[in-house]
């Protein structure tokens, strides 16, 4: 490979090795994708490796782009269900900040939005007010209440936007 980066194959889930991709071909098809429409972009942002390596290869095409190219939004929508370890937290909403710092410096059109659940969604309203069993591996509401549907929302609410724009 000409630019001598590559993502290196793994063992897929059927034991299938995945394929070589050039980052340089990955950064152009964000960029295509990027310059497309004026439709705004989402990213699903947990801070863990792969959603960590989407928005850096996200990051690193919009920077390549001319700044009179960067028309559209992305958004980074991060979920805070309101009962994460308060120093898991703090590194979440610190690493967010600084985020949203840094787009603003290089004068890209990145914006963070950290979603939480509707009260009557949350974890102890559902718990103690509405008597549900805390959540294991044979009941996992959590998930859908606590971030799916503050997603969902987020998401008609830019759809909403678009549409009051066209």
């Amino acid at each position: 490979m000409k630019s001598g980066i590559i993502i290196y194959p793994r063992q897929g889930r059927n034991n299938f090795p995945t394929p070589f991709m050039d980052l340089k071909k990955t950064y152009q098809l964000i960029k295509e994708i990027y310059l497309e429409d004026n439709k705004p972009l989402l990213v699903g942002y947990s801070g863990g490796k792969d959603s960590s390596a989407t928005l850096q290869a996200i990051w690193f095409s919009l920077w390549q782009l001319p700044k009179e190219q960067l028309t559209k939004n992305i958004w980074v929508i991060s979920s805070n269900t309101l009962v994460e370890n308060p120093i898991v937290e703090k590194w979440q909403r610190q690493s967010l900040e600084a985020m949203q710092v840094a787009a603003r410096e290089q004068r890209l059109p990145i914006r963070v939005k950290v979603l939480t659940p509707a009260i009557k969604d949350t974890f102890w309203v559902k718990v103690i007010g509405s008597g549900y069993a805390v959540p294991r591996r044979t009941f996992r509401w959590c998930t859908t209440r606590l971030k799916i549907r503050a997603s969902n929302s987020f998401i008609k609410e830019i759809i909403r936007k678009m549409v009051r724009l066209s």
